[in-house]
Formats: structure tokens, sequence, C-alpha cells
């Protein structure tokens, strides 16, 4: 308006430099999509070719992130979330010493915990390694345009990675072993020292990815290939949603195709039923009178026969669907006029 009115316009300001704050709410600065999953054909949904959808610029930058990422020997500068675990996890220790008869409740987690975190599950003596592990893993998806959201849960810490288009439940967790106490029958819950991180897919319930501690293969040096895979994940969820869409939706033109044909079969047949019902009536009508002839051909007594050979004629002509006469008693039957009566 200014232009048009011949007034100074002042300089378009420039947008602020994306922070972790803001790149939450900011989408497409990193990751674009080449490909849209209702235009790919059914043999494109079908591809091993990994990152199918991204553009050339995000896949290339989602593979050189993946390869260069590095889990550091010591905890610097947590991320946020995992300062807020931390606390959480020092303020649940303390609730439970004051508290022990906490643990016995099936509601004990409801009592001692004030919010969810980060749902890592493990002992003392790896928490540290698991905080290492998930600091990069977050610090690392980040510029990525993912990040970590906490979900409140009553019983239980929740969590959701984010990746653009793809959410998926996520848990560290510490494997353990049932030993049976001598003596008893009970057994004593122990930590085995073996990490795993489980993505449990919020699109698919039966989609889970579960990475562990190998011997030659800690979960430090899978990071990256974790951050590959999800990504990747992200990429066949997609697709994989869109070919059981179109299965739907064929499976339902299918079903409506045999529905329309169920319904011309039925109407077909009831018109049929009715015809046929029609040439047996025309058939009886003609044996009708073709009796009601022989009656009177070899009645005696004309005039008592004749009533009765009357009575003939007239259910015949009834029955008749190519005449249209009124019983008294019965009313109409056909009528040749009209086609109502195969409505």
């Amino acid at each position: 308006a200014k232009l048009k009115a011949g007034k100074p316009v002042p300089p378009k300001p420039k947008l602020p430099q994306l922070n972790s704050g803001s790149r939450k709410n900011v989408t497409g600065y990193a990751i674009t999509f080449e490909r849209e999953v209702k235009e790919l054909s059914d043999e494109e949904l079908c591809t091993d070719q990994p990152l199918f959808l991204y553009s050339q610029k995000s896949k290339e930058l989602i593979t050189s992130t993946c390869n260069s990422v590095k889990v550091e020997g010591q905890l610097r500068n947590p991320h946020p979330l995992i300062v807020e675990h931390i606390q959480q996890i020092e303020y649940r220790e303390i609730m439970k010493k004051k508290n022990p008869n906490y643990l016995n409740s099936p509601y004990w987690f409801r009592n001692i915990s004030t919010k969810s975190v980060i749902d890592i599950r493990v002992s003392k003596e790896l928490s540290n390694r698991a905080y290492r592990i998930i600091d990069t893993f977050i610090k690392t998806i980040e510029p990525l345009e993912g990040s970590v959201n906490i979900t409140p849960c009553s019983d239980r810490d929740c969590c959701n990675i984010h990746i653009p288009d793809y959410w998926t439940e996520t848990t560290l967790y510490e494997e353990t072993v049932d030993e049976r106490i001598k003596g008893r029958r009970s057994y004593n819950t122990k930590y085995t020292g073996r990490l795993s991180i489980k993505f449990v897919s919020q699109l698919y319930k039966d989609n889970t990815l579960i990475f562990t501690d190998e011997s030659d293969n800690s979960l430090e040096k899978q990071i990256g290939n974790i951050i590959f895979t999800l990504f990747n994940d992200a990429c066949r969820s997609k697709m994989k949603h869109e070919q059981w869409s179109r299965k739907w939706d064929r499976e339902q033109k299918e079903k409506e195709i045999q529905r329309q044909l169920k319904e011309k079969q039925d109407e077909e047949n009831s018109r049929l039923k009715k015809v046929v019902e029609k040439a047996n009536n025309f058939q009886i009508a003609k044996n009708l009178r073709e009796l009601a002839k022989a009656i009177n051909a070899k009645s005696d007594n004309i005039q008592d026969d004749s009533s009765y050979v009357q009575w003939i004629l007239d259910k015949a002509d009834y029955l008749d669907p190519t005449i249209c006469k009124k019983d008294e008693i019965l009313g109409y039957k056909y009528s040749v006029k009209s086609n109502e009566d195969e409505e």
C-alpha cells in the first residue's frame, strides 16, 4: 500500500536464526520431500531404495550427519531433557526413601512422580552411559527437524521421537535376568550391563525396531545407523500406509461392485420368479379350461354342472396372466395392461 502511494518503505527484516527452541515449530528448513506418495506408482511404493521420498539434498544431509555422529566419553553440556531426567530420578529416590510403602502399591509411580521424563530404565552403574547415548541422539536429530516429546502417563515414563511425518515411542533400557534366591521360591532381578533401545511406531504398532549392544558393536557405535534407519523407516511407513490405503480402496470398490451385482441378481431373480409363476398359472388356466370343456362334454346333467363349470372358467380367467379379471372374493391377480405387478 505504501509503494502504491509512493511513500518510502522500510527494508524487510531478516528472519532470526533457528535455535533449539524455534526448530520445534519450523518444518522444511532441513528435510524436504521430493516425492509425494499419492503420485507414486504401485511399483515405486515397493522400492528398496533407502530414503526414497527425500530430496537429494536431504539425503546427503541425513547420510553425512549419521556418518559423522559420535558419542563422547563424558557428558558435557547435557540437553535440557537429560538435566530434567537426572533431577526427576533424584527426586523419586528421595520420595522412595521417605515412603517405602509406595513400592508395594500398584500406583507407586503416580504417588512419587510429579512428571514424566525420557523413558530410561537402567541401573545406576550405566546411567551416565545411557545419558551420553540419549544426549547425543537428541542433539543429532534436532538439526534434522527431529525432537523428543514427553507424553504424560500415569503409570510410567513415556516419550516419543518425532522426525518429519513420523512418530515412534522410544525406550532405552538395560536388559535384566531373574535369578532365583537360594533356598527360596522368589527371584531377584539383576541387570546384565547390556543396553538396548526400542522404537515402536505410532502408526503401526507391530513395527518395532530394537538395537542392542553387541560384543564388537556397542550402542554408542550404532547411533548413526539408528538415526538413518529411523528416517528410512519414516519413508517406508508412509509408502506402506499408501499401499494399505490403495488396497483398502480397491477392496471397497470391489465390494461395491459385488453389492451392485448382488442387487441386480436379486432383482432379476425376483422378476424371473414372478414370470415363472405367471407361466405356471397360465398353464393351470389352460388346464382348467380343458377340464371345464371335458366336464361339459361328458355331463349327463348339464343344468347341475353348469355352475361348477362356470366357476372353473372364472378361476381360469383369474389365474390367466393375459386377462385382467376381478374375482368377487380374491380380487385382482394379474394385469396385462400394466407392469406394476412386477415391481
